[in-house]
């Protein structure tokens, strides 16, 4: 692609392709030489759909705008809606930095007891990867309710944030169990409160195709990346729905790698992970997703 100038919302990938390639972008010049990327103010970069990834190779990028992998996480687990499985395993992006599939681990799950109001448990945060998804929250307003049960967040993975379990709130005297997060990118787990107004009471988490999860995405500037002050570069998680008495949690972060020989940073570089949600009017709050992470690379 020659000299790329992003004025205006531009998506990068053939529709193809979903949750099995990643997309990868090499700038060049009138030469065919490494060339610039440019990313106007107000303008959006990012991919077409679910992508493994978003590596951009060029000799200067400008972000005046945002390059992003928010919500463009692959469901790379191979059921559901994916489009083929691939498993996260550790890459080795240059000959310094090497990024690892699996990323924190999801919030763990847990039984909760009658006339208890309880909060979800975050996800956590990275280690060179993405981060775990939070669990939802727990609200049971009888004491003569079983005990019931908030399942796990999911793990991050190279590829996508963890998903987030659902909230629960037990109101009629039965056993209530939320769903799992789906691993490698797969849907958030299903809210469950047993009621009618279910979709009011309880949250379901966030996950593909639901919300969308952080992807990973990687630039690689010979010379210069420059983020002006109003220029972004996200893959950050989805913050939880909020619900009445149990929310979904948030999910976790994605991965940034930039490597350049000199970086300019006035602007955002956000690969936080998704805020949990406070129930009214008597609810907890759900789980957070962990950070993910940020890494950068000054070439020689």
């Amino acid at each position: 692609m020659v000299n790329p100038h992003i004025t205006q919302d531009t998506e990068w990938g053939d529709p193809n392709n979903i949750d099995t390639h990643m997309v990868v972008v090499r700038c060049i010049d009138t030469t065919g030489d490494l060339g610039r990327l440019i990313v106007d103010p107000g303008a959006i970069l990012t991919t077409n759909g679910r992508r493994l990834g978003l590596i951009i190779l060029c000799d200067t990028a400008l972000i005046q705008g945002t390059v992003s992998m928010t919500a463009r996480g692959a469901n790379h687990s191979g059921t559901g809606i994916s489009n083929g499985r691939t498993d996260a395993t550790d890459i080795m992006l240059t000959g310094g930095t090497t990024v690892k599939g699996l990323g924190g681990l999801g919030g763990e799950g847990f039984i909760a007891t009658p006339l208890e109001d309880r909060g979800g448990n975050n996800g956590l945060s990275a280690l060179d990867s993405t981060g775990g998804g939070g669990t939802g929250s727990f609200s049971n307003r009888t004491a003569a309710n079983p005990e019931s049960e908030v399942k796990k967040g999911a793990q991050g993975t190279i590829f996508a944030g963890g998903a987030s379990s659902g909230g629960v709130s037990s109101w009629n005297y039965i056993k209530v169990v939320g769903g799992d997060a789906g691993e490698n990118g797969g849907q958030g787990g299903s809210g469950n409160a047993i009621n009618a107004a279910q979709s009011l009471y309880a949250g379901d988490g966030i996950g593909n195709p639901s919300g969308g999860l952080a992807g990973f995405l990687a630039i690689y500037a010979r010379t210069s990346i420059t983020v002006d002050t109003i220029g972004k570069i996200s893959s950050r998680g989805s913050d939880a729905v909020l619900k009445d008495f149990a929310s979904g949690g948030g999910t976790g972060g994605g991965l940034i790698f930039l490597a350049t020989r000199s970086l300019t940073q006035n602007g955002t570089i956000d690969v936080s992970g998704g805020k949990g949600a406070l129930s009214p009017p008597v609810g907890a709050e759900s789980g957070d997703g962990g950070n993910g992470t940020y890494i950068y690379e000054a070439l020689s």
